[in-house]
C-alpha cells in the first residue's frame, strides 16, 4: 500500500472489509493479502503516521 500523493509505502496500514468484519495489516513494505469469497465489499483503509 502506498500513499497516493508521495508514493511512500505505508507499513502497518489496516485494510478491512466491513461486511465480513475481516481485516489485515500491511507488512513493513506496505504489502498485504486478504482472501475473501467472490462479491462486492466496502473496503476501509486506515493509517496512523
Amino acid at each position: 500500500m502506498k500513499d497516493a500523493s508521495s508514493g511512500e509505502s505505508l507499513p502497518g496500514a489496516t485494510v478491512g472489509l466491513l461486511e465480513l468484519k475481516k481485516g489485515v495489516n500491511a507488512n513493513n513494505y506496505g504489502f498485504y493479502s486478504i482472501s475473501v469469497p467472490k462479491g462486492n465489499y466496502q473496503v476501509k483503509v486506515s493509517y496512523l503516521g
